[in-house]
C-alpha cells in the first residue's frame, strides 16, 4: 500500500528514544532502504519517504494496547480533516 502512494521507498525515519538503533540501511525488494533515528521525530510515529519526495507519516500504536482501543485510535487517525497529535490520539484512546 505504500508503494502505491509513494512508490519505492528509500527512507525510514524513527524517534531514537522509541526503538532500538537500527542498521543505516536495509534490502528491501532489491532496493537500499536507509533507516535513520532522529530526536526530534514526533513520538509514536515512523515517517516513510518515497524516491519521489513524497512522505507518510505513520502513527505507531504501541504494544499491548487493547484492540478495541488501538482500533478506535486508528479509526480517529484516519478520519478525514482529521489534525490530532499523536500523542493526543494515544491519550483520548486511554479516556474511553
Amino acid at each position: 500500500m505504500l508503494s502505491v502512494r509513494l512508490g519505492p521507498i528509500s527512507y525510514v525515519l524513527y524517534k531514537m528514544t522509541e526503538w532500538v538503533k537500527a542498521r543505516g540501511k536495509i534490502l528491501i525488494g532489491g532496493r537500499v532502504v536507509r533507516l535513520d533515528g532522529y530526536n526530534r521525530q514526533p513520538s509514536n510515529t515512523v515517517e516513510v519517504q518515497g524516491l519521489g519526495g513524497g512522505k507518510l507519516v505513520l502513527l505507531v500504536v504501541p504494544v499491548g494496547t487493547d484492540a478495541d482501543r488501538a482500533h478506535a485510535v486508528m479509526m480517529t487517525a484516519a478520519a478525514p480533516d482529521n489534525a490530532s497529535t499523536s500523542d493526543e490520539l494515544l491519550a483520548a484512546s486511554l479516556d474511553s
